[in-house]
């Protein structure tokens, strides 16, 4: 196969599996102001895959599959040419079942670290990059759509936690499954697509906070990102910035990305 033939097919498929699916984005709850969608009547988009994470915690094979059938799904990963996402399907079923059986989760800095990887990677603009409280703001967004989707604190990191109270201290980086942290990783790659509430720096969220690091803004933050719903330059700058990255890797550098991803997620192979 000629590289002008292989690139496209290695490039949708990359594309795929690390969510930057810039012509195709799924339509979730969080997409376009979380938190207001969070307090949102009707229906619930995702009861599908909430109903699947939570059969997952039992532990078995087929239910862990299923999970990873519908996020796979859910993102459009099994768009891929048949065949090309089962290895990394397999990888991340088989630690997932270890994981319901008493193995290593993923810790939220982890999702962190793979998100960061990832925008490096694509010389992405830095507000693509992101830090351990917005993927607690995602969290909170799709909440009330997955709620079996919950972060476990671990007794040694409760007692961590205890120490020192009234002195500044990290928050605790808290674990999820490995098929769950793949889904709140990809879906804040979706959202720094379009999102605008997720399209700022850690230093413009401040500033528009108040210079405060707190999930409710006021009207300044309102009236920003109501003028920026309509506009595309921030989804316009990520999507040169993933092209012109892509067109300058080799195939295997592109078919090696996922695979770099879930090892920094901290997925056993």
């Amino acid at each position: 196969m000629t590289r002008r033939k292989t690139l496209p097919v290695a490039l949708l498929f990359c594309c795929a599996l690390v969510c930057v699916v810039i012509w195709s984005v799924t339509k979730t709850p969080v997409q376009g102001q979380p938190q207001r969608a969070a307090r949102g009547k009707g229906s619930n988009p995702l009861a599908a895959l909430n109903a699947k994470v939570r059969t997952a915690k039992s532990g078995g094979e087929g239910a862990a599959r299923a999970l990873a059938d519908e996020i796979f799904a859910n993102f459009n990963f099994d768009q891929a040419p048949a065949g090309m996402t089962d290895a990394l399907k397999d990888r991340l079923v088989r630690a997932e079942v270890n994981y319901r059986n008493g193995g290593k989760g993923v810790i939220e800095t982890d999702i962190v670290r793979t998100v960061n990887r990832l925008a490096h990677v694509l010389k992405a603009p830095d507000f693509a990059r992101t830090n351990l409280y917005e993927v607690r703001r995602l969290q909170v967004g799709i909440a009330p759509y997955m709620p079996e989707l919950r972060p476990q604190q671990s007794d040694a990191d409760e007692a961590s936690a205890g120490r020192g109270r009234g002195a500044h201290r990290a928050p605790v980086s808290r674990t999820l499954s490995p098929l769950e942290a793949t889904y709140i990783a990809a879906l804040l790659v979706q959202q720094k697509q379009s999102n605008p509430e997720f399209q700022l720096t850690n230093e413009e969220w401040i500033a528009l906070h108040g210079g405060a690091r707190v999930s409710k803004g006021g009207d300044k933050f309102n009236a920003e990102m109501a003028a920026r719903m309509d506009n595309r330059s921030r989804s316009d700058e990520l999507q040169r910035a993933i092209k012109r990255s892509f067109s300058a890797m080799t195939p295997a550098q592109m078919l090696n990305l996922p695979v770099g991803l879930l090892d920094a997620l901290g997925v056993d192979r």
